[in-house]
């Protein structure tokens, strides 16, 4: 009875440790709700934020690609799930299998950190870049028509040019019209828009004119979105790498 008892006392303690095992892992709940709130945060900001005010500019597109950060969110929620259930109902190949797949995701989101750092690095000659482009196709002929890139830009964040509103003054007046009679500026230049055609000039410079330029206007309304999504993969990146070695430190316990 003795040896039974010792028999006994070895398998009690065996089984102890398979339950120490396969306990469940606390963060992996927390790791869900991440996973949740991550695809409701790229849903709302990340998806809807392709360029300021709805206004393409060539060379920052890329942007809209951070709304990968939605299929990140919806994996993340995913492991989380075969890990719980794997912690659950005590089957180590789930638990081996999140493991592995959680590995993938913090080498994705180290990648993707990576890749946010560099286009906030190089935002400002990207940015420069693509508002040089459609400066250069705004001609006088497009300087009425109001569904034109750099009219929407400097009527939608009241800004005039791309560094400030003397880019205008280098333009050659047309040929054959007096310096007098050519319109100096855009009308999306003006504060207020005069109603007559002969005084859509602007002429009042200090009063009228919007004096700032629209890239240090289009560098604020990107700055604060991007630094957000960077601090938030960045966060992801650090709670998923804290995941993944708990799980490791459960599974070889």
């Amino acid at each position: 009875t003795e040896h039974g008892g010792l028999v006994f006392r070895r398998s009690q303690h065996h089984t102890g440790r398979e339950l120490s095992l396969l306990e469940p892992v606390p963060p992996l709940y927390s790791f869900q709700m991440i996973g949740l709130a991550i695809i409701v945060f790229s849903e709302t900001s990340v998806r809807g934020f392709q360029n300021p005010k709805d206004i393409q500019i060539p060379k920052i597109d890329k942007l809209k690609n951070l709304s990968l950060l939605t299929y990140v969110g919806i994996g993340i929620v995913v492991v989380a799930i075969i890990g719980i259930a794997g912690s659950l109902l005590k089957i180590k190949l789930l638990l081996s299998v999140y493991i592995l797949v959680m590995a993938v995701v913090v080498i994705m989101f180290l990648i993707l950190l990576i890749l946010c750092a560099i286009f906030l690095f190089d935002l400002d000659d990207q940015l420069d870049m693509g508002l040089q482009e459609i400066n250069k196709r705004f001609k006088r002929e497009h300087w009425d028509n109001m569904k034109n890139p750099m009219n929407l830009l400097q009527k939608n964040l009241k800004c005039c040019g791309i560094r400030n509103y003397t880019d205008y003054d280098k333009m050659e007046p047309p040929k054959g019209v007096k310096p007098e009679d050519v319109q100096k500026y855009p009308i999306t230049c003006c504060k207020t828009i005069p109603k007559a055609i002969g005084a859509r000039r602007c002429y009042t410079l200090e009063k009228n004119i919007y004096t700032g330029g629209c890239f240090k206007r289009v560098i604020e309304e990107l700055n604060k979105p991007l630094n957000i999504i960077f601090a938030v993969v960045l966060a992801v990146f650090i709670f998923t790498t804290k995941c993944l070695i708990l799980a490791i430190i459960t599974c070889v316990r």
